[in-house]
């Protein structure tokens, strides 16, 4: 399922399908945030905004909801044992 990060779930896993043409959008690929990476929201402000993603387990990245909401994502489903 398709959906833009901003409404990912506190530490649901996701991977990066594509985002939306821009200035803004170069830059958040020179910061790691490229199709194919995972992601993981872990930090939300209250209000919403700003929000932290882990970017491939490594990386801990401060985004605004706007910036957020160019980035598209696939949830990935937790592993059942």
């Amino acid at each position: 399922m398709n959906i833009s990060l901003s409404p990912v779930p506190l530490r649901t896993p996701c991977t990066v399908v594509s985002l939306i043409e821009g200035e803004l959008s170069t830059r958040m690929m020179e910061l790691g945030i490229i199709p194919e990476t995972k992601l993981e929201v872990l930090f939300s402000a209250p209000g919403g905004c700003p929000i932290a993603v882990l970017i491939d387990e490594t990386y801990l990245l401060g985004l605004r909801r706007e910036e957020a909401d160019r980035v598209t994502v696939y949830l990935i489903k937790p592993q059942t044992p």
